[in-house]
């Protein structure tokens, strides 16, 4: 029995557990997830779920367990203290006493392995670079203030810690890009790059015929006007690059400030509002050409997920995405705003995108797909 997990949230650590399940039950694996009580999927999925929370296995909230564990945050920072915890011990016990005996665990987070649990581990690394500069840059990166900077730097210094911890104990590391393998490897980390897989996902929404003058831009977020997600930057650019032979999309949410500013002397933009997934897989294949400008992701599942639906996708030269991409004529320069409206612009006055979306059709196929990586993963595991 596999165990993949855990599956606690809603973000991309989330969906690569979901997506790993699945990509190993349709493989015809046997596999379990196990997520939080919390976490309530569709009574449809089809792989064996376990429940499991960390309160669980916690003791009572007591002051002295609090002050307990205040103090071990304190001490954690000293550099001759190992980080442990007893969770997947705790886990694996838990398991056992369900009649469940895991060939192994795949995990997507560091802090779950355990020396003492007899089990093969596996294990995802996700920042590129693995080095504590890099953690404290995406910190900074990811502050809106000093308040939040102080708890983004505190966490910056946990995860360098645990993660390098993890990547130790663990008998594989897959990480999410050849070059943070190349360094894993040069650290005598047994490192292994298995790009994270996403679903090609069909709906009966109706794909609206192209105007071939006219390319049909896209911009997706859950909000618009995430500094983080550099879309002010993109539609600053795409408002001097008149006349307007193409269209913007702009899926998620914003405020009414904001769409009244976008839609300022006529520019040629649709707002669709926060979307399920169904309908923003169906607004993005009436679509040719998603724009990506997010450097604090570690992944690009938008992107893979438009790749899926046939688009092209433009993104900065920036690790993962430059392995996601490609292909130079489709990444732009992360500083240089001209070098983004050059791209841009080059899109724009193209004959025809449909070929490079076949491309990048064929791409996810060859790279991103369910299929391609429960192969790799199976391999790996070594079933």
């Amino acid at each position: 029995m596999i165990v993949v997990g855990y599956l606690y949230n809603n973000n991309g650590m989330a969906s690569w557990c979901i997506e790993t399940a699945l990509a190993l039950h349709n493989a015809g694996e046997r596999v379990i997830l196990v997520k939080s009580k919390k976490i309530v999927l569709p009574d449809s999925f089809p792989v064996k779920t376990v429940d499991f929370d960390i309160s669980m296995m916690q003791s009572k909230r007591t002051l002295s367990v609090k002050v307990r564990d205040k103090l071990y945050k304190l001490w954690f920072f000293m550099p001759w203290v190992k980080p442990k915890t007893n969770f997947l011990e705790t886990l694996h016990h838990y398991l056992n006493s369900l009649q469940i005996s895991p060939f192994c665990y795949i995990f997507n987070q560091t802090n779950i392995l355990c020396e003492l649990v007899p089990v093969p581990q596996h294990v995802v690394a996700w920042t590129y670079q693995p080095y504590l500069q890099d953690y404290l840059r995406k910190a900074l990166l990811l502050s809106k203030n000093f308040k939040q900077l102080f708890s983004n730097m505190l966490n910056a210094f946990y995860w360098h810690k645990v993660d390098w911890h993890g990547y130790k104990i663990a008998q594989t590391v897959m990480s999410v890009s050849n070059r943070l393998s190349a360094i894993l490897l040069k650290e005598e980390i047994n490192a292994r790059c298995i790009y994270p897989c996403v679903r090609s996902i069909t709906n009966n929404n109706v794909t609206n015929p192209r105007d071939t003058n006219v390319i049909r831009f896209a911009l997706m977020a859950l909000s618009l006007e995430d500094k983080r997600k550099g879309f002010i930057k993109v539609i600053n650019i795409l408002k001097q690059l008149k006349p307007y032979q193409f269209t913007l999309t702009l899926i998620g949410s914003c405020s009414d400030e904001f769409k009244e500013w976008v839609l300022q002397n006529n520019f040629p933009a649709i707002f669709t509002g926060i979307l399920s997934r169904d309908y923003a897989i169906g607004a993005l294949r009436n679509c040719d050409v998603l724009i990506f400008a997010s450097i604090s992701d570690d992944w690009g599942y938008v992107q893979v997920e438009a790749m899926s639906q046939g688009l092209a996708i433009l993104s900065p030269q920036h690790s993962p995405f430059d392995e996601i991409i490609g292909r130079e004529d489709y990444l732009y320069k992360l500083n240089s705003k001209n070098d983004l409206q050059n791209k841009l612009s080059a899109i724009i006055h193209k004959q025809s995108v449909d070929s490079d979306k076949t491309w990048f059709k064929n791409r996810y196929t060859d790279c991103f797909s369910s299929d391609v990586f429960s192969k790799n993963l199976i391999q790996l595991i070594g079933l």
